[in-house]
């Protein structure tokens, strides 16, 4: 049986009852060092996915205001070159002038039809949507403009698009786990397909690794989402309790397995729930 040196620690948090739990899974699972520590973590990582909740749509709120000044430039591409007139075909791009900072094309809306260069009109809005949490807000992205005839029609607009884009990263924070746990183990779920702007973000936004190095297994996983432990149903809090209960799930398999294995029961000798003040709310 592999045999190791084994330093569980989260977020710099020192996991002493992990610790245990993997000394003790070896002992009545039978399982080598190694797969333990792995099986534990996959359970702590599932344990903070559990914790994850789901953005709801109705808690958008947005930065929405109207624009004080609104102008059509060309800008050449790779400069801070501005003109009003088209220039050279191909060296201009178009951009828009709003309150003293250039937006780029793709961050300017035009819901009023044709843009003239040189307009001044004043019905130009600007909106970042951001998800309501007990914590504050979660920024959504960069402000977007709108030309519009009306702040209705323009709001809407905002409105429509904000939901989408949510619904585009529906589950964001709850899937960012699975390639985790893949990592660790292949034998875990694959990631449910999501548009490929999600994806992207899963991509860069976790890892997880395991390395052996003078007979110490390192295991270290990452989950680089701005707003991960908002996402939490706990909020940040909800990183431990997460992994109080991961730990308590453990040991109600080994004490299953202590029970199955031996006849003469003795509670002594029987593994211990680490953290009994944890109850889970049983769905009625």
């Amino acid at each position: 049986m592999m045999t190791m040196a084994v330093e569980a620690t989260f977020h710099g948090k020192e996991l002493s009852a992990l610790e245990k739990l993997i000394s003790e899974r070896s002992e009545w699972l039978g399982e080598n060092t190694k797969d333990s520590a792995v099986a534990t973590a996959v359970a702590a990582v599932k344990s903070l996915q559990a914790e994850t909740k789901v953005a709801n749509p109705r808690d958008v709120v947005f930065d929405f205001g109207l624009a004080t000044e609104a102008q059509a430039v060309w800008r050449r591409r790779g400069t801070a070159d501005v003109s009003s007139e088209m220039g050279t075909k191909g060296s201009f791009r178009r951009a828009v002038l709003v309150s003293g900072h250039l937006v780029l094309k793709d961050g300017f809306i035009n819901l009023s039809g044709k843009y003239i260069i040189g307009e001044q009109p004043s019905s130009v809005w600007f909106y970042r949507p951001k998800i309501a949490t007990k914590q504050g807000s979660i920024d959504r992205g960069k402000y977007i403009y709108i030309l519009a005839r009306s702040e209705a029609d323009a709001l809407k607009w905002a409105t429509d698009n904000a939901m989408r884009r949510i619904k585009v990263f529906k589950s964001l924070a709850k899937n960012i786990w699975y390639p985790v746990m893949r990592a660790l183990n292949e034998g875990e779920k694959p990631t449910p397909p999501m548009e490929s702007f999600a994806s992207a973000a899963i991509d860069q936004n976790q890892s997880a690794t395991q390395t052996v190095s003078d007979n110490t297994l390192t295991i270290e996983v990452e989950n680089n989402l701005r707003y991960a432990t908002l996402a939490l149903k706990s909020g940040p809090t909800g990183v431990s309790l997460a992994l109080q209960r991961a730990a308590n799930k453990i040991a109600g398999r080994l004490q299953q397995a202590y029970k199955n294995n031996y006849f003469f029961f003795d509670p002594r000798k029987e593994p211990q729930t680490p953290f009994p003040e944890i109850v889970r709310k049983r769905k009625k």
